[in-house]
């Protein structure tokens, strides 16, 4: 079976979030299943030629925006794979600054982002073309590859399946019809599905909600989650007049590369249940020394890695610190960037509590993998989550989720629940707030606290629990492989 992957992120080529890792991570599994998997996404700025240098195999010409457009064609390979990776090379369009050129184009919005990404779909069917290689299916992923449905049928293409994947509902490329209809073919732009709010607009996302042979998302709740009114950012008409209701598949993480065994970022390694106590011992010191907080190893070291947005509860999260940290003892440490609003508030707590609370405003990756693995209870108090990946690298470390029922977050996160006698045997692997307010969190984070601070054989079974939780993408890709199947024989 031939899959092509059709994206605006890769890791490592290109990463902003947590889709770039999705896109770097499942062809491989996929791959292992004897799938041949391939990739294509924009030559960006960003790519490190030197880092992941890359061949010339062709070019060809696309009309756009009422003009034909060069694109060569580059070939390099995913990171410890044999996994192609195509790189569409057109420097006015690709190259010029980020993944993203707006800072918050993830969203859409600019004509730099349609222009950007509707020259990226527009090219498939040529790209396809040039390779003499035919996939069986084109998985597209979110917004930005959003228009591949629609072209591919519209270029002869008919027999090439399509399966789009949702991995935030939030993010609709949401563009004037007008701009589209300059940058498009009149039978590409005419078919373009309008704004549900506003019909002078188009919204990528919809479109190929409506014009793909599938559609997924990556969790089962956030599939039925973004069904109803409230959480479907406008979209539930959409979905729920699909043939197929969105399939929900749970992500992955790469198990090789999140490894607690064997991680370069770390001085202490561990791997079993009966050393992670002193494990983290060791590694909540040294995370207590690089951050300049008081060295005390019986202290519960808190942590949070995160984009800094209200979706990833900030608003409930920062008023349950503030009625905490003079009350409770335990030291908090967030990894983040983006909202400076939020930003200030946590800079305001960290002035405030100079021996509880630390704010490191910026990507660390060293750091990211220092708290993960030195944390005792991770904060995830999202107000949606589709998947969520910092709960599972979390478990892969031993460090106790704090999460929201929402999601993916609900799949993956089993709370804890007394009576005690119980938890062992339902597998609890963290705490669970079940509504979404400060006041809920705040009552969640304290029961945390008192299980660490009281009882540490339970904090020592969960801890086990944790680890012993399968995150990688083995299952997941089998999952893929059935919606393929089912594709294909349009079940």
């Amino acid at each position: 079976m031939n899959i092509l992957f059709v994206a605006s992120e890769c890791a490592p080529l290109a990463k902003v979030g947590g889709l770039a890792d999705v896109v770097g991570s499942l062809p491989k599994a996929l791959r292992a299943l004897g799938l041949d998997v391939r990739i294509a996404l924009p030559k960006y700025d960003v790519i490190d030629d030197k880092k992941f240098p890359s061949q010339e195999m062709g070019q060809f010409s696309v009309p756009f925006n009422g003009e034909k457009h060069s694109i060569a064609v580059r070939q390099t390979v995913l990171s410890g794979s044999d996994v192609p990776a195509y790189l569409l090379d057109h420097p006015q369009y690709f190259g010029n600054g980020g993944v993203y050129i707006e800072p918050d184009a993830s969203s859409g919005g600019s004509n730099a982002e349609l222009n950007r990404f509707g020259l990226f779909s527009r090219a498939i069917p040529d790209l396809i073309n040039a390779l003499h290689w035919i996939p069986d299916i084109i998985h597209c992923h979110d917004w930005q590859t959003g228009a591949v449905p629609l072209v591919i049928k519209s270029e002869s293409q008919k027999a090439i399946k399509t399966l789009f994947t949702i991995h935030n509902l939030a993010y609709q490329g949401i563009h004037l019809r007008k701009d589209a209809q300059q940058a498009f073919d009149k039978n590409v732009a005419d078919a373009l599905t309008s704004h549900p709010h506003n019909q002078a607009e188009i919204n990528f996302l919809a479109s190929a909600i409506a014009q793909a042979d599938r559609v997924s998302t990556v969790s089962p709740t956030y599939a039925q989650e973004i069904t109803t009114p409230a959480n479907s950012q406008g979209l539930d008409t959409n979905l729920k007049g699909l043939s197929h209701p969105p399939m929900g598949i749970l992500n992955g993480i790469d198990t090789d590369y999140w490894n607690p065994a064997t991680d370069k970022f770390l001085t202490t390694h561990f791997n079993a249940p009966d050393e992670i106590s002193a494990a983290k011992v060791s590694l909540k010191k040294q995370t207590q020394a690089v951050l300049q907080l008081p060295i005390d190893a019986t202290v519960p070291l808190v942590v949070m890695v995160s984009r800094l947005t209200e979706q990833k509860g900030f608003d409930i999260l920062i008023p349950a610190l503030e009625r905490l940290l003079p009350e409770k003892n335990f030291q908090c440490v967030i990894l983040a960037t983006g909202d400076k609003k939020f930003a200030a508030e946590l800079n305001k707590l960290a002035t405030q509590f100079p021996d509880k609370f630390r704010f490191a405003e910026r990507f660390d990756e060293p750091l990211a993998h220092l708290l993960y693995a030195a944390g005792d209870l991770f904060l995830m108090p999202s107000r949606f989550e589709p998947c969520g990946l910092g709960q599972m690298i979390a478990m892969r470390y031993g460090t106790i989720p704090i999460a929201t029922a929402v999601g993916g977050l609900k799949d993956t996160v089993k709370n804890f629940q007394f009576p005690i006698s119980n938890f062992q045997t339902i597998g609890a692997t963290g705490f669970v707030c079940n509504e979404y307010s400060a006041v809920a969190l705040i009552k969640t984070i304290e029961i945390a606290l008192s299980i660490y601070q009281e009882q540490p054989q339970i904090i020592s079974r969960l801890r086990a629990n944790d680890m012993a939780q399968d995150f990688s993408w083995k299952h997941s890709a089998q999952e893929y492989v059935k919606l393929y199947n089912m594709i294909l024989i349009n079940e």
